[in-house]
């Protein structure tokens, strides 16, 4: 991918430009470390924190760029789309260089956004702090 001139919230944007209609599916890789499920490709969007948006429509909020983070760099956000109506839902973490959680995990909290009609929930942890997790409803 090719870095371009411009930031989002902080984070400096990528593209890559392919022949219409070459790809269905994509998938964004940290060297193996971590990475997306696999993507349905959406041509000019813009991936941003686990969803494609327009360009005018990347909020600017409850994003781990925005707000009191000066190095948003050095956060890693973790959500979960609450299809089954957890009650609590709780992330347990493990592996990288911080110790594991312990189970059942941390609380995640819940985002003002919804996705197909679901609450959507998040848990912020240092960059590379965890490898592993484990969604519970606790």
């Amino acid at each position: 991918m090719t870095k371009v001139n411009e930031k989002i919230n902080g984070y400096d944007v990528y593209k890559y430009v392919a022949d219409k209609g070459a790809y269905k599916n994509c998938i964004f890789n940290n060297a193996g470390a971590d990475q997306t499920a696999d993507l349905d490709w959406t041509s000019g969007k813009y991936y941003y924190i686990d969803k494609w948006y327009a360009k005018e429509d990347i909020p600017a909020s409850e994003d781990p760029g925005s707000g009191d983070d000066p190095q948003p760099a050095e956060k890693d956000s973790i959500f979960l789309v609450n299809a089954k109506a957890w009650a609590t839902p709780t992330v347990h973490l493990w592996g990288g260089t911080a110790a594991g959680t312990t189970w059942p995990g941390v609380a995640m909290t819940k985002v003002n956004e919804k996705i197909n009609g679901y609450d959507v929930y998040k848990y912020v942890a240092d960059k590379g702090a965890y490898k592993n997790c484990i969604f519970n409803n606790a």
